[in-house]
């Protein structure tokens, strides 16, 4: 072994030992051999370092260890793992002294066996911690994906991701001025696997041995968001196009207008129908009208801006929103959109085309007369003769 690595593993704060494949004995640092003082006086003693390291291999499997030393005796949470040394593999044992932990789990046992029992059987996650977590029930382990003596080397909130984090960090100061006063948050969590879920914590503070603590109920809300998400999908989202519904261009319109007259910014917009759709209908059925209503959409959308907001008005009307465009601009746009719709051959139907109203929201101007404004300048584009660009 080298002599940086030897003086490196000897500052660690927490015992190490190290073993060879066949749990023979490597190396120790400072620490270890300190803990172990009363068996290790002579380290060159061979029988009784074997007895120490018998102790230990025991043990492994369940990961837990302890000392009895002249004062008291100590617990420690043993975390296995590998070394190369010279090229050889080697066992490297981490020993974290969890003795507070299970003083604290005595006291809890005491003073709250019945709480302790019944959140075994808790659907929802039970975690207690200060800067440690202290105790998580099965259901805790289930969510997060680690075992509980993985969980006890680790602070509940860096489960979280960096803005549940801030929250929480939030509400945790605040429970430090308002002790026993109840806080709920939803948040994130990373699971073990890297996977991400929604949860609800209820938090409550504690005061236990004079030292404040966290109890956080932590319930799986993942579903329920994500069938939220797709009600509001649902909401703003037309289900023939996949493109905006009315509903959401609305709302898009009222921003993107006070955001103009705010900043005095340009907003232009189309508006355009299909010609002659009833025929399309009538010749060839409404599964087909669908059809070209789709086509149309994604033709559309491929020809416009990822900061234009394109909606389905209704029927075989649609609408594009055109931030920060002048009115010449969008004039091409809509040109742009006529000409690769004509030159499109839809299937079955063959040719279909468009005509299209254009116009700017002028200063001071509402929107209801912006929008009359558009809908007469695609009336004028279908009154002199269809497939047309008409401008107002």
């Amino acid at each position: 072994m080298k002599n940086d690595l030897l003086l490196q593993l000897d500052r660690l704060a927490y015992p190490v030992l190290i073993l060879n494949e066949s749990n023979e004995f490597i190396w120790s640092n400072n620490k270890f051999n300190i803990l172990h003082k009363s068996a290790l006086i002579n380290k060159n003693n061979i029988l009784i370092r074997d007895i120490v390291i018998s102790s230990i291999l025991p043990v492994l499997d369940r990961g837990e260890y302890e000392v009895q030393n002249i004062k008291k005796k100590h617990y420690f949470s043993i975390i296995e793992s590998s070394i190369d040394l010279n090229g050889k593999t080697c066992k490297f044992l981490s020993f974290f002294d969890i003795s507070k932990r299970k003083e604290l789990t005595r006291e809890l046992s005491e003073k709250g066996k019945m709480f302790e029992s019944l959140s075994e059987y808790l659907p929802e996650g039970i975690v207690l911690y200060n800067e440690k977590i202290i105790y998580s029930n099965p259901a805790f382990e289930k969510l997060s994906g680690y075992r509980g003596r993985e969980l006890m080397s680790k602070n509940f909130i860096e489960l979280l991701l960096p803005k549940s984090q801030s929250e929480l960090k939030i509400i945790m100061d605040g429970m430090l001025l308002k002790q026993g006063k109840k806080y709920e948050l939803n948040a994130q969590i990373r699971r073990k696997k890297g996977d991400i879920l929604h949860v609800q914590v209820k938090t409550q503070s504690l005061m236990i041995d004079n030292n404040i603590h966290f109890l956080s109920i932590i319930s799986d809300i993942t579903h329920k968001i994500k069938e939220h998400d797709r009600l509001k999908q649902f909401a703003y989202v037309d289900a023939l196009t996949g493109i905006y519904n009315r509903r959401k261009f609305d709302e898009l319109l009222e921003v993107e207008y006070s955001r103009a007259k705010r900043y005095k910014r340009n907003l232009s917009a189309l508006f355009f129908d299909i010609d002659h759709f009833k025929k399309v209908n009538d010749n060839f059925g409404h599964d087909i009208g669908d059809d070209v209503l789709k086509m149309m959409a994604h033709l559309v959308k491929s020809n416009i801006r990822e900061t234009d907001f394109f909606a389905r008005w209704g029927g075989e009307e649609f609408i594009v929103l055109l931030p920060e465009t002048s009115l010449e601009d969008a004039l091409t746009i809509a040109e742009h959109i006529r000409s690769g719709i004509e030159s499109k051959m839809f299937e079955i139907v063959g040719k279909i085309t468009v005509s299209i109203g254009v116009s700017k929201i002028k200063e001071k101007e509402r929107i209801e007369t912006f929008i009359k404004r558009l809908d007469n300048a695609l009336y004028k584009a279908k009154h002199e003769g269809r497939n047309k660009v008409v401008k107002l």
